[in-house]
């Protein structure tokens, strides 16, 4: 559903306009995790490149968003544990102003 076209454009390319707002307005950093080449594609695309690939075991069904977020920054190339003051989760939907 994150790659569909909604008026006009892919329903993650909202959600990544969203996340490259907030993140210029608080000096931040955006970073995707998900395990699907399409939308790895898709938010290259949109401005939003990425190497990282959530590892299986962390993108079924029965995994939950505290796990599969955590991952991020315990990977080398991704070490903001030190530096992080907050960590913001953003749903993919047409509607992301409260974000902002």
């Amino acid at each position: 559903k994150n790659i569909r076209p909604v008026g006009g454009k892919p329903l993650i390319a909202y959600t990544i306009s969203a996340a490259k707002k907030f993140a210029a307005r608080h000096e931040a950093d955006v970073i995707l995790s998900t395990d699907s080449d399409q939308i790895i594609a898709t938010a290259e695309e949109w401005g939003l490149p990425t190497d990282y690939r959530r590892p299986a075991y962390l993108a079924d069904d029965h995994c939950g968003k505290v796990d599969a977020i955590s991952s991020v920054p315990t990977r080398e190339k991704y070490a903001l544990a030190s530096s992080m003051d907050f960590l913001q989760t953003i749903p993919s939907h047409i509607f992301p102003a409260p974000y902002c």
